[in-house]
């Protein structure tokens, strides 16, 4: 039932790229490391760490490389 709630990978990059078009900054919750995977491709720069994650070093350290914190 939850896979019929995400966000599908091309909806998510059309509303950010309609954001931007508006000057506004975007970010999102990644649940997964394909999720880190695509967030970075698209140059996002702020990461919000769900809580269920934060006892999840290799999560947190893939995080950790991609940006400042």
């Amino acid at each position: 039932m939850t896979k019929k709630l995400e966000m599908k990978y091309d909806d998510y990059l059309h509303l950010m790229e309609y954001a931007v078009s508006l000057n506004l900054d975007v970010f999102s919750t990644p649940f997964d490391e394909d999720s880190i995977d695509f967030l970075a491709s698209l140059k996002q720069k702020i990461w919000k760490i769900p809580s269920g994650e934060l006892l999840n070093l290799p999560y947190l350290e893939k995080i950790a490389k991609l940006s400042d914190p």
